[in-house]
Formats: C-alpha cells, sequence, structure tokens
C-alpha cells in the first residue's frame, strides 16, 4: 500500500506511518519492550494486516514470539501455539498465493500454519536443526537462509498449499504446476515405493523434477480398485495413460512395457510424468543406442485427469518452452510433425520385425516322420 512503512528497532518498538514518513504513530505491541523486532512481514492480501517476529534471546529469554495485526497495528494477537520455548522465532512469511498459510524460521527449525499463525507444527523434512534468519518466496518456492550454514531452497509449494483441510475428500487432484520442456534428469524423476523416502535418496545438489509432478491424495487406499493417470493436450486427445494395473502383455506392441505401474497409497502421492509420447515398441535382445522413449511434447497446454473407479477430475496446466533457446511456437510444430514421422516409421519397423520373428517361430516349429529299421514309424519334433 503507497505511503505505509512499518519499522521495528532492536529495542523492540514498531511504529508504523500512512503518509510515507511524514508522520509516525508508536504501534508496539505489549509485551515487546526491549525486545529486538527481527522481521516484518505485510500480508499480500490484507491491507492492514502484518506480522512481526521478535526474539528476546539478547536477555536470555528463548521464549518464541509472533504478533499479528489486521488494523494497522492499533490491536496485536500473539500466535505461538504449537512453537516450543528455545525455537525463538526469527522471521514469518505469508504464503503469496493463499492467505493464512505462514511460514515460520525459528532457532531450532522451521515451523508451518495453515490457519493464519492460530496453530503451528514443525515440518523440518530433511533440512538440519539450524537457525533459519530468513524465507522468501519465489517462483513457487521457498528459499531459506541459514546463518552462514547454507541455502536451502523447497523446491515445490503446491502440496503444502493444498491445505489438509481440503484433502477430506475420498481423493483430490491437487493443482499441477507449468513445467518448463528441458533436456534434463534427476532423481525425483522416478516414483518412490511406500517404504522409501525420497528426502534419504539425496541431501545435496538434487535437481527438481524434469517432468510434470502430479499430486493426489487419496483418503483410503482400500477402496481404490482402479487408478488411471490420463495426460491430454489441448484438444482433449490423450497423449499417455499409466494405470496402477500391470499391462496385458501385448501381441505385437510393447511399448508400455517401460512404463511404471501407478503406486496407490492412502495420503499423499506423487507421479511425474517425463513430457513424453508413449515408449516405441522394442525388439528382443536388440540393443540401441539412446533409449525407446517417445519424443517430447510440444510446447503447449495439457491436462491431467486422474480416474479412480468411476470418478474422474481434471486440472490445466501448461509445458513451457526453454527459455534460452530461440524457437517460435511454429519451430516447435515443425519439428513435432517430424519426430512424429520418424517415430511412426520406427514403430512399424520394430512391429513388424516382432510379427516376423513369430511367423519364423511358428514355422520352424515342425514334425519330422522316420522309419527305423523293423518299419516302426518314429516321430521327431524341431523347433
Amino acid at each position: 500500500e503507497k505511503g505505509v512503512i512499518y519499522t521495528g528497532s532492536d529495542d523492540g518498538l514498531v511504529h508504523i506511518t500512512k503518509d510515507g514518513g511524514v508522520t509516525w504513530t508508536n504501534i508496539t505491541p505489549e509485551g515487546v519492550k526491549g525486545a529486538l523486532v527481527n522481521s516484518i512481514e505485510v500480508s499480500p492480501f490484507d491491507k492492514g494486516t502484518a506480522y512481526i517476529a521478535v526474539t528476546k534471546y539478547k536477555f536470555n529469554d528463548f521464549t518464541p514470539f509472533i504478533y499479528k495485526t489486521t488494523d494497522y497495528g492499533k490491536s496485536w494477537t500473539k500466535l505461538v501455539n504449537g512453537i516450543p520455548y528455545g525455537a525463538f522465532v526469527r522471521v514469518v512469511r505469508e504464503d503469496n498465493a493463499v492467505k493464512d498459510l505462514l511460514y515460520a524460521g525459528t532457532e531450532t527449525g522451521f515451523y508451518i500454519s495453515y490457519n493464519g499463525g492460530l496453530s503451528w507444527k514443525q515440518l523440518q523434512l530433511n533440512l538440519p536443526i539450524v537457525a533459519i534468519t530468513d524465507l522468501k518466496l519465489h517462483q513457487g518456492k521457498l528459499l531459506a537462509s541459514t546463518q552462514g550454514r547454507a541455502f536451502w531452497i523447497l523446491d515445490d509449494l503446491v502440496a503444502l498449499r493444498k491445505s489438509a483441510s481440503s484433502l477430506n475428500n475420498t481423493f483430490s487432484l491437487l493443482p499441477v504446476s507449468n513445467v518448463f520442456r528441458l533436456s534434463a534428469s534427476s532423481s525425483l524423476d522416478r516414483q518412490f515405493r511406500e517404504e522409501e523416502n525420497p528426502i534419504t535418496i539425496n541431501t545435496t545438489m538434487v535437481n527438481p523434477a524434469s517432468g510434470a509432478v502430479i499430486y493426489y491424495h487419496i483418503q483410503n487406499k482400500d477402496s481404490v480398485k482402479k487408478l488411471t493417470i490420463e495426460v491430454l493436450d489441448a484438444a482433449n486427445n490423450i497423449v499417455r495413460s499409466y494405470s496402477n494395473e500391470k499391462p496385458a502383455k501385448p501381441t505385437s506392441n510393447n511399448s508400455k512395457d517401460g512404463d511404471p505401474k501407478v503406486e496407490v497409497r492412502s495420503g499423499l502421492n506423487r507421479f511425474v510424468w517425463d513430457l513424453c509420447y508413449p515408449n516405441l515398441p522394442s525388439i528382443e535382445n536388440v540393443v540401441i543406442e539412446g533409449s525407446n522413449s517417445g519424443r517430447k511434447v510440444a510446447p503447449g497446454e495439457f491436462s491431467i485427469r486422474l480416474k479412480i473407479n468411476d470418478q474422474a477430475q481434471t486440472t490445466i496446466f501448461k509445458v513451457l518452452a526453454d527459455p534460452r533457446i530461440n524457437a517460435s511456437d511454429a519451430d516447435y510444430a515443425l519439428q513435432d510433425r517430424m519426430l512424429k514421422l520418424t517415430s511412426d516409421d520406427v514403430e512399424a519397423i520394430h512391429v513388424s520385425v516382432v510379427q516376423m520373428r513369430k511367423v519364423q517361430d511358428q514355422l520352424l516349429c515342425r514334425t519330422l516322420l522316420s522309419l527305423d529299421q523293423d518299419g516302426k514309424i518314429n516321430v521327431h519334433h524341431l523347433e
């Protein structure tokens, strides 16, 4: 809000001006006197709402202090339920996409609130127990500074932005973030079994997933008989399909052999689409350079359709072009046409080879009759 400025001092005073600094008003909450006002966060949703994080550790007092105002500091509410003594708060930030979703950095870790600070819970994941001195939201990520011990980034806030209160349905498909079409890979591209924890795979230098990350919440996995994840293009054509059922043995086109089976678990589930069309059929005992993966889709609008039993939910997202590549939509469309022609030819060749091998196997299975010295007929099966 133009002209509105908050200040916090290292001796516990909070002031506000609404006229660009011409006049100031003392709005210090009671109980803050003498403390260090470490950070101030103005809500991105309400002009009069702000949060302050206050510390008294210099007085050997490690009590957490978070105060919230909704009326420009005329009144304040203390909000620290769930944050223990010792975890004194250095910074509070409100999510810039979801109102009342708050993040707090403390001396002993990271805390989150889904209800505007009425209650907090620790969300440490693989972040060490370190002091978090500042937090910043940037392009759907949360960046944390840890007083010289490292910068940490929580890459994907989609799951956090879907509050637990909205996940009480039988199943919920969460929004899918837009994704760049890159030539990249990551250990987070794959599916993790229920007994695995992704954060134990690597703790440093992990690239974000290179495909479209699909989150969905299932209340009870035992109620799921069949689950299908379908990727559709802007014309509503199915680009790719995955299921929790193992594909039936194909007669000629084994392109689904390499597709992952979708894991189903109670709670939050995660699946990554690699931005590719279905795999090309492979030929047994034939080694090729590269892989049989399908071609990457051209940038554009896509949707994910999650089907569980007889119900379905859909969400739309975009595959974005690599901003480092100077190519137009027409260039990508031409590339896609050329790749499709090539893929179709390779598929036809591979399917034909598999079919010819089967015919050859049938021809080699023949019977040979012979007579022995006594005139007895002997039957020989040759393969």
